[in-house]
Formats: C-alpha cells, structure tokens, sequence
C-alpha cells in the first residue's frame, strides 16, 4: 500500500463513451503544495498542450501538429521529460476502447496530412524518473479552420489544500 502525502502529485485519466466513440482527459493535482521541478513540469506540459490546440488544423502533417506540442514543452526546458507521441487517434471503437493510436498518431517523422473530422487525443505526459509524470491532455476535432476540444474542463494544475 502507498499512503499518499501533502505534495504528491495525483495522476488521473478518465474517458467516456457514447454510441462506440470515445473521449479521453488527463488531469494532475497536488495534495499540498507541490515541489518546484513538479510544478514546473506540470506548467510546461500544459503549455505544450495548448499550443498544440491553439494551432493544429488541417491541411498540416502530423509531425507539423507535433512540434506545435514538442516545442513549447522544449522552450519551457522539459523537452527531454517527453519520450512519445504528442497525441494519438480517437474515434469509433469495437468494442469500445479508449484510442485507436494504431492508425494515426501525432508524431515526429509522420507525413500524413490532418483532415477535418479527424479527432485525437492529445496526451503530452512528462515523466520525471522516480518522482512524478504530470500530464494534462484534451481530446479535439480537427475542424475546417483549426481544432476544437471536445472536453470543457479547466487546464490547470490544481494545487488542493486541506
């Protein structure tokens, strides 16, 4: 058993589905004050987030969607926190899942051009070895003009206090 501590950081992941078509979010909190590098890895992964949705649409690659993500997370001074993908596909599922990474993925490298109706989970986790891996991701549909969330949740990192 693990007892949790004033300042752990807490990990969630929750998803939803109607009619065989999933959401998923991704939310970190502290309980307590959390340390500095944490709070700082939580803040450059929600930045690299909302670049990623401030600037995704179609017409560009996968690996142009990418680097939206990667390099706000690279400016913030994490870049080295982030080892996978920048998102993954979401869509119809049988039976229900979660994801359907196994076709399309937001990923350096990948040509594939994003098209409106698209939709994609965006999850950049930033893993810190033995401590903590802060992650805040939104699920978003690449629209005529750009991407929309699907999920109407703050992008925060909520620090709880008792």
């Amino acid at each position: 058993n693990v007892m949790l501590e004033e300042g752990d950081p807490v990990f969630f992941e929750i998803s939803a589905n109607v009619n065989r078509y999933s959401t998923s979010l991704m939310r970190t909190i502290s309980l307590g004050p959390p340390e500095d590098e944490v709070k700082r890895v939580a803040e450059a992964s929600i930045a690299g987030l909302t670049a990623a949705v401030e600037n995704m649409g179609p017409g560009m690659t996968s690996e142009q969607a990418d680097s939206f993500c990667r390099d706000a997370i690279t400016k913030a001074g994490y870049g080295y926190l982030f080892h996978h993908r920048t998102g993954y596909s979401l869509g119809l599922g049988f039976p229900p899942g979660w994801g359907e990474g196994h076709i399309m993925d937001i990923k350096p490298k990948d040509k594939r051009e994003l098209k409106p109706g698209m939709t994609f989970h965006l999850t950049p986790c930033l893993l810190i070895p033995g401590k903590a891996g802060p992650g805040f991701s939104e699920t978003i549909l690449i629209t005529e003009d750009g991407a929309e969330p699907l999920t109407d949740f703050a992008r925060e990192f909520v620090v709880k206090t008792t």
